[in-house]
């Protein structure tokens, strides 16, 4: 790879994958989100196995880990996609 062509072809296979990984961890994401909603017992079961918690303790620590991880995914896959996605955008117009 050498010139522009090389570093347009690098930053778009970068980009490439950034989107994959951030649809992988939305998809993720989804099946951890379905498993609290849906399976509360099950899970606060599981939990308190290893750790005396209580359900609500359990419920907390899960959002703030969805919240976690959704943040983690916007900071370091969708932001960084959008904004070579821009840079590519822009270098074309000129």
């Amino acid at each position: 790879m050498s010139g522009k062509d090389g570093v347009d072809k690098m930053l778009d296979a970068i980009a490439v994958v950034l989107i994959k990984c951030f649809i992988i961890g939305i998809v993720l994401l989804t099946i951890w989100l379905v498993l609290v909603m849906g399976l509360p017992e099950w899970v606060w079961q599981e939990h308190g196995r290893f750790f005396d918690l209580s359900g609500e303790q359990v419920v907390l620590i899960q959002y703030t880990g969805l919240l976690i991880t959704k943040i983690g995914l916007i900071v370091l896959f969708l932001i960084p996609y959008t904004g070579i996605k821009l840079v590519l955008r822009s270098k074309a117009t000129k």
